[in-house]
């Protein structure tokens, strides 16, 4: 065998009976080739039966022959599907494509966080995840979606990710020396090809509608707006949570050296429940309102899980987060 001669065989049967390629081997038998007889075998997208045609199938198609003048010598010929389906078979089902949802997991190498959102950068990057910071970690990294271990897995990209920033910086309404916003929230780019694997819609809460805009004429109006107000998450791993914002600008570490680290607020739990697990982080806390469901913040951990106390989880304001990282609700 040759490849001039297989060349000449496609090229001899391709326009007349639709071939897709060529082969010289063993004579494919009940999906078998093993010690079977040496075949041309001649690939087609659909095959047709063959019984009452003559010369041309029902389709128009030539009909391959039986045998073949090859190299000098008859040898039989074999036909097998590729990409179709013979007549009357029964096509296996598609299988069914995992849709990931906000709330659902995101993974790097050691650590699974939660999906926040969904949200689309102002400058048309494409459509990219929420979550924490210590689970995207630095530009550059590639994430799994929902992990490394599943089998339907894809590939996300961090292409922005936000640590400490000045106050005065990230919430012009505060200045306090030394004082620094643990934003901890990273985009992760999806690709085009996947982004219908997606889904905005966070299980029992329904799909983000806009953004809570807490007032901003000053740190009075900017606490006051927020302060108190219901809000409520759902996670992959410690399910629907509820609470209510019970601190706004929020110390929650001091260094030797004088710097503050500061949380934009606190949600208080108020279902009995820690207000998040391990896994939780990246998630989102929503207020309903008017029957919108409004961002209001990303959790970043739980500051207080005593059982004798107050629990409390700690969390970056949304839409102070949007306008920070040039981005809108996808």
């Amino acid at each position: 065998m040759t490849p001039a001669a297989l060349v000449r065989a496609f090229e001899r049967f391709k326009a007349t009976s639709g071939i897709v390629g060529v082969a010289f081997g063993p004579k494919e038998v009940a999906g078998k080739t093993c010690n079977n007889p040496l075949s041309v075998s001649f690939f087609v997208k659909k095959k047709l039966a063959r019984k009452g045609a003559r010369r041309t199938l029902a389709d128009g198609r030539r009909r391959l022959p039986k045998l073949i003048e090859f190299q000098g010598e008859k040898v039989a010929t074999d036909v097998v599907v590729v990409g179709g389906h013979a007549e009357g078979d029964v096509a296996d089902p598609a299988p069914e494509v995992q849709v990931n949802h906000a709330g659902g997991r995101v993974s790097n190498l050691q650590l699974t966080g939660t999906i926040g959102c969904l949200v689309r950068r102002r400058d048309g990057s494409g459509l990219s995840l929420l979550t924490n910071r210590h689970i995207a970690l630095d530009p550059g990294t590639v994430l799994a979606i929902p992990d490394f271990q599943s089998s339907d897995a894809v590939a996300g990209t961090t292409s922005k990710s936000v640590g400490f920033v000045a106050d005065e910086t990230f919430l012009p309404v505060f200045d306090q020396p030394q004082s620094y916003i643990d934003v901890d929230c990273a985009l992760v780019d999806i690709a085009q090809a996947i982004q219908d694997r997606f889904s905005p819609d966070i299980p029992n809460l329904g799909v983000p509608s806009g953004m809570f805009q807490p007032a901003m004429s000053s740190t009075k109006a900017y606490v006051n707006s927020l302060m108190g107000l219901e809000v409520s998450s759902f996670s992959w791993k410690s399910g629907l949570r509820t609470g209510t914002i019970s601190h706004v600008y929020y110390v929650y570490q001091q260094s030797s050296t004088g710097m503050q680290r500061v949380a934009n607020f606190t949600v208080k739990s108020s279902d009995g429940n820690t207000p998040g697990l391990p896994g939780d982080s990246g998630k989102l806390w929503l207020t309903q309102t008017a029957g919108q469901n409004l961002c209001v913040g990303i959790h970043s951990g739980v500051v207080a899980d005593d059982p004798q106390s107050s629990r409390f989880a700690i969390a970056t304001e949304f839409a102070s987060l949007a306008r920070f990282m040039n981005f809108d609700l996808a």
